[in-house]
């Protein structure tokens, strides 16, 4: 199953992006997903997606996305420069316990939202 079709399929998947304003990450948007997608091609984990810029989420850019870890920042796939992954890290490292609330679906996107701290 493609990851379009994917994403369809999860209609209550939870997703939220978070821009510079909220995270103080400049020249990324953040995605992070409650939870996995089902099926063998999405079983990295808990990770945030960086799309870089600050233009629009699309699917194209999603599935083009570096992949970071939640847990420990380390890069699942894709590039991303030296000071940006640094920043991105400082940015996990500061909300690690409420990003993988989030991905285990204790608080919603709103609560998420609210418990975020910038960087």
């Amino acid at each position: 199953m493609s990851f379009l079709d994917q994403v369809e399929k999860v209609a209550i998947e939870a997703m939220s992006n978070l821009r510079s304003k909220s995270t103080g990450v400049d020249g990324a948007i953040l995605w992070v997903s409650a939870g996995e997608f089902e099926g063998k091609e999405c079983t990295h984990g808990p990770r945030v997606k960086v799309i870089l810029g600050q233009g629009r989420v699309t699917m194209e850019a999603l599935k083009k996305a570096p992949s970071i870890k939640i847990k420990d920042g380390s890069l699942l796939h894709g590039r991303v420069k030296g000071s940006l992954l640094k920043k991105i890290r400082m940015f996990l490292d500061l909300n690690r316990v409420v990003l993988l609330d989030y991905w285990d679906q204790k608080i919603d996107s709103v609560q998420m939202a609210h418990e975020i701290k910038k960087i």
